[in-house]
């Protein structure tokens, strides 16, 4: 790390590191000769070299190296870990020796880099009359902290327009969360639906998340069996669909016919409602 002169094991997006260089003669014979060198390659989508840096993908000569002599090369070359790269990428750096221009060996190290991951992990959402009011959780699930944000809202449908919408969004440290709060107002209360776009941005990085919230109510008439939503039927004693019974339409759902004595019959729905309602349902029951 330029800044601390300490070794690292892992890169962090935007910081900069010099790389120094130890080469061994494991030969028993001495190498002189100005056709003797390091060839570096580095990763040019992650990496970016300083222009100070004594070599630029091009060759770090050797004129002269003893059989078992390490020369040190200090300082041979610095870089930067360029904006936006993901975290957890890998960026490698190659090292090819060549003798009296002919490759004869090489290495290539890798190091994993750390970067802010942003995150729109979910939503809750309320309605009184003609607003809706919504809050975003935002997370940075990277490796790195973020730097300071700020959101977007675009891709609205009709009929709807955003108020009470505060930015810039703080910077956040790893795993740190944050909520965001705003409203939608209607100007059609009637309307089934509305959509829009989240943009979160902060620095190089940025996440985009869609969301459709539908208002219309939903409602089961079990004529299509159990299709319609999303139940979930006891397997041991199942509910069946009866029609010879209903509060509206041909059909209605009943628990298991001649049950046995203290066994139950279960018949499961999850909901996940984006807005403040009424659930409701009508039952007849018989022993």
């Amino acid at each position: 790390d330029k800044t601390t002169n300490q070794e690292v094991e892992n890169l962090l997006q935007g910081e900069q590191y010099i790389v120094d260089i130890d080469v061994t003669n494991v030969g028993l014979a001495d190498l002189n000769g100005e056709n003797n060198y390091i060839k570096i390659i580095t990763d040019t989508v992650l990496l970016m070299l300083n222009t100070n840096s004594s070599v630029l993908n091009t060759n770090l000569p050797i004129t002269h190296i003893n059989s078992l002599e390490t020369l040190h090369f200090s300082d041979a070359f610095e870089f930067t870990v360029k904006g936006g790269v993901k975290n957890f990428s890998l960026a490698d750096i190659t090292f090819e020796i060549y003798q009296n221009g002919e490759k004869t060996n090489e290495k290539k190290t890798a190091k994993e880099v750390f970067a802010p991951q942003l995150s729109i992990n979910s939503a809750s959402m309320s309605r009184k009359d003609n607003a809706i009011s919504l809050k975003l959780l935002l997370q940075n699930i990277g490796r790195q902290p973020s730097s300071q944000g700020s959101i977007e809202i675009g891709d609205l449908s009709s009929n709807i327009s955003v108020v009470d919408f505060i930015n810039p969004i703080k910077s956040l440290g790893v795993n740190e969360k944050d909520t965001v709060n705003f409203q939608i107002m209607l100007t059609d209360t009637t309307q089934s639906g509305i959509s829009f776009d989240v943009n979160y941005t902060a620095g190089d990085y940025n996440v985009l998340k869609s969301f459709d919230i539908d208002l219309k109510p939903k409602i089961e008439g079990f004529e299509n069996g159990f299709t319609s939503l999303d139940w979930q039927n006891d397997e041991t004693n199942a509910w069946v669909i009866d029609s010879t019974t209903s509060f509206s339409g041909k059909y209605s759902a009943r628990s298991k016919v001649n049950l046995a004595h203290n066994k139950r019959s279960r018949l499961n729905l999850n909901v996940n409602n984006a807005v403040s309602s009424t659930i409701s349902f009508y039952a007849m029951v018989s022993s």
